[in-house]
């Protein structure tokens, strides 16, 4: 979903987005090492809106499908 998003938003000349990395995954090289990326609640897109006078206006879009939910980090970040 979130690059069917990626894609339909991209098609429009004034607006910029990109899949923001956000989560706690493992080291492919050593399982037992921990690696977390991104800033905790953030959005799993970014990016930049361009208004009638040019300037840009940062965008953030979550995606939930399903059962999901918000966690309170992201709760906490709108």
């Amino acid at each position: 979903m979130v690059n069917d998003i990626l894609v339909e938003l991209s098609r429009r000349a004034y607006v910029r987005v990109w899949k923001n990395q956000v989560g706690v995954f493992r080291d492919i090289e050593d399982d037992d090492r921990i690696v977390r990326i991104g800033v905790k609640g953030a959005a799993d897109i970014s990016g930049i809106l361009r208004n009638k006078s040019g300037n840009g206006i940062r965008l953030e879009i979550e995606v939930k499908t399903g059962s999901g939910r918000q966690t309170q980090d992201q709760k906490i970040s709108r």
